[in-house]
């Protein structure tokens, strides 16, 4: 009995150590809370809320639900039973009018000689390197040696799965300029990102580079790196406008009005990069499932729809495959054509034809 107490206590010491110190869990540790006011709307002093106000013991009790399938009911569909296949890729090989999609929320555009980047994470979406969420593996594993100068690094949000210490390691000395929402520039400066490198924006603030405007528009979602700070940073979609192309980046967001709202003020766009993948019925708030997601894309006019948040990890307890089987149904009812390249394959925006390169790897 004195043994199993005694393990109990270590390991209970371990973690609040590990949270609290640990440099993966970003700058806001030992309960602190915020240490700066923002100059925004959507902030109450203490948090960031959202637009469309909902019920957070909802999403935790998907997070529950989630645990339950994982570790009680695990589905064997939720991993691929063999490598994906994935291109070869080079950022300095890209073209403008070129976009190549890295799995999971990671996308590269080439816009006006701007090599851009989304949210590029290369290892496991969790605070513990050793545990949860590994990788789906590919016929050529994606890593930041990919990358050669990367001009915009574009962060939504500081979640695991979004903002991955070892890659900001691994990146920062190739990226000219970061642009994050409010707060995260504090756990970039904590994996020592110069301070030159970063700018923060607000919901509605744009930042223009060379001859393209990147605008932080809203989403409906939250953040936080552990439970004790969880909506102190900002979560954002982005718009990026160049000359010759539009594109929609749309972070990790529930389902509601401002869609339409960004369609209104930004729109048209060439290439919508929607969020489809790791849902659940209770994280509607902050995740859309399929048929809502497709909605959104028809809310802000999309002439072409990018699929993303699905086929690196797999963080809920649907199928692997199952988001891109149900978007493309989805598709032929909307009319909306729909990019689903390979993994890390480079395509020209006006010229890409998809093929269903998943089916053969479905068990």
């Amino acid at each position: 009995m004195y043994y199993f107490i005694a393990v109990v206590v270590v390991f209970y010491l371990w973690g609040f150590i590990y949270m609290n110190f640990h440099p993966i869990t970003g700058w806001m540790r030992l309960g602190k809370g915020i240490q700066w006011k923002a100059p925004s709307a959507n902030f109450t002093g203490k948090r960031f809320f959202n637009p469309k106000p909902f019920d957070i013991k909802d999403v935790h009790k998907g997070y529950m639900n989630l645990f339950y399938a994982l570790w009680v009911f695990n589905k064997p569909t939720r991993w691929p039973h063999e490598p994906l296949p994935s291109a070869k890729f080079s950022s300095e090989a890209m073209k403008n009018s070129q976009m190549s999609w890295l799995g999971h929320s990671c996308v590269v555009a080439k816009l006006s000689d701007l090599v851009i980047v989304t949210d590029p994470v290369f290892s496991r979406p969790s605070p513990f390197p050793f545990a949860f969420a590994k990788p789906f593996q590919y016929t050529h594993t994606p890593s930041a040696d990919d990358f050669d100068a990367i001009d915009v690094l574009l962060i939504s949000h500081d979640h695991y799965d979004h903002l991955d210490y070892k890659s900001m390691l691994a990146l920062h000395s190739k990226v000219k300029k970061f642009l994050v929402p409010l707060g995260v520039k504090q756990h970039l400066l904590k994996w020592w990102v110069p301070d030159s490198k970063i700018t923060e924006l607000d919901w509605e603030q744009s930042n223009k580079v060379w001859e393209v405007v990147f605008t932080l528009t809203p989403a409906q979602h939250f953040s936080g790196r552990h439970f004790f700070d969880q909506a102190k940073t900002l979560w954002w979609s982005w718009v990026i406008a160049a000359p010759e192309k539009k594109i929609f980046f749309s972070g990790d967001s529930g389902y509601f009005p401002g869609f339409k709202h960004i369609w209104k003020k930004y729109g048209p766009f060439d290439v919508v990069c929607m969020e489809n993948g790791a849902y659940n019925e209770n994280w509607k708030p902050i995740h859309m499932m399929p048929f809502q997601s497709m909605q959104a894309c028809l809310d802000l006019w999309a002439k072409k729809v990018l699929p993303i948040h699905w086929c690196k990890f797999n963080l809920s307890n649907h199928a692997w495959y199952d988001p891109i089987e149900q978007y493309v149904e989805l598709a032929k009812k909307s009319g909306i054509p729909i990019l689903h390249p390979v993994v890390w394959e480079s395509f020209d925006i006006d010229s890409f034809v998809s093929e269903t390169w998943w089916k053969p790897y479905i068990v």
